[in-house]
């Protein structure tokens, strides 16, 4: 008989290989796309319309998560999530028409949203703040592997399907854990300590829409910092490209290493003093980032900015039972994680038409505006304690 203990340390482990799957096909389609656009004859400027409808179907899935928990239980909701991502995969691996890709991509947003809205609720009131930042660095590491597979893909002159096939069979692996799993999803000892399990008093509404904006903004944050940091140190700074993509990697990079620090030694500090430095870390890198007079500060700005991000996501997830309430985490859970996918899509693109409008000094304005509001946001979100 498996006892609790294990039986928890089997479900810690089956999310953490979860987030890696959920992060595979995202790290897939930046090297694919170049051979998908020339394959079906379209601009590469289209991948702003499969991005589109991938976080469609991502906010469908994932505002609705918490009420397919409450119906269908963890177990059946990440079954059916990853039936649905194998769907999109399989579409893609076989596509020879381009309303496919597109279908495929809405599919696969709905799938991916579910899982990440619902792993995240769950895990929320069951792991603990450190286990939670984990699992979302074994996201980093899937977002690592696809890349890495599709390039051999390529280098072995294989067509693009290929890449796509390999990971195919990686989710069909573990849609099969799932169903044998299905039943250990339900119930189980909640390992959070964050979780305010004293008293469901309602929470504001106010308070909930700030949790959802405070999503929004990081998840912009941390999306533009990646992807307009390159355009900004060439054109703007004069940096030579191959320095500015080997300080954009070592972004990427100090994100993941900031997951497992705040892993493996967060339960030194309260998540409320993490999360509260932290957000400061940010305005600060971002400050570094605008300052005119030394290219190699703004550099080094970058690694400033990854890891004082790597705990943020993770925290604010763990963070919300305590302040709404274990009986609406999971439903509130899974409208931050929505609107997360929204701020990713959006900030990106408010910043890239005020380049448009202004001129490209507009990068490191704006992406010091949104660490400010960030900053706001979350002092705001964790004021509703008080309240």
């Amino acid at each position: 008989m498996i006892t609790t203990h294990t039986k928890n340390r089997l479900l810690l482990f089956l999310t953490f290989i979860a987030f890696v799957s959920l992060g595979l096909p995202d790290g897939l389609l930046g090297v694919a796309w170049p051979s998908i656009a020339s394959q079906f004859a379209r601009p590469l400027s289209r991948l702003a319309l499969l991005q589109l409808a991938a976080t469609c179907g991502f906010f469908f899935s994932s505002t609705n998560a918490g009420r397919l928990i409450e119906r269908l239980g963890v177990g059946r909701l990440l079954i059916a999530s990853n039936v649905m991502v194998f769907i999109a995969l399989s579409g893609f691996s076989f596509a020879d028409r381009w309303p496919l890709i597109v279908g495929s991509m809405v599919v696969l947003g709905m799938g991916g949203g579910a899982v990440d809205a619902g792993l995240n609720a769950y895990s929320a009131s069951r792991f603990t703040k450190e286990q939670i930042t984990l699992m979302h660095a074994f996201y980093g590491l899937g977002a690592m592997i696809g890349p890495v597979i599709m390039r051999r893909v390529l280098h072995l002159h294989a067509p693009w399907q290929r890449g796509y096939l390999i990971t195919l069979s990686m989710i069909a692996l573990l849609l099969l854990l799932f169903i044998v799993s299905q039943k250990m999803w339900n119930g189980g000892v909640s390992l959070s300590s964050d979780a305010d399990k004293a008293g469901e008093s309602e929470v504001p509404g106010r308070i909930k829409n700030i949790g959802m904006l405070l999503f929004f903004v990081y998840t912009g944050v941390e999306v533009t910092t990646g992807g307009w940091s390159f355009t900004w140190l060439t054109k703007g700074r004069g940096v030579t490209p191959e320095t500015a993509a080997f300080w954009v990697g070592i972004y990427w990079g100090a994100l993941m290493v900031g997951r497992l620090f705040f892993g493996f030694l967060g339960q030194r500090w309260h998540t409320r003093t993490i999360l509260s430095r932290m957000v400061l870390v940010v305005a600060a890198g971002c400050l570094l980032f605008l300052q005119p007079w030394s290219s190699f500060i703004s550099l080094v700005a970058l690694p400033v900015i990854g890891f004082s991000c790597a705990p943020l996501f993770p925290l604010f997830v763990s963070y919300t039972p305590t302040v709404v309430g274990q009986a609406d985490a999971s439903r509130q859970i899974g409208r931050q994680v929505a609107c997360a996918s929204i701020g990713s899509a959006v900030v990106p693109l408010l910043v890239g038409l005020g380049v448009e409008i202004t001129a490209l000094g507009a990068i490191p304005v704006m992406l010091l505006f949104f660490a400010l509001i960030l900053v706001i946001l979350y002092n705001r979100w964790v004021a509703g304690l008080a309240e």
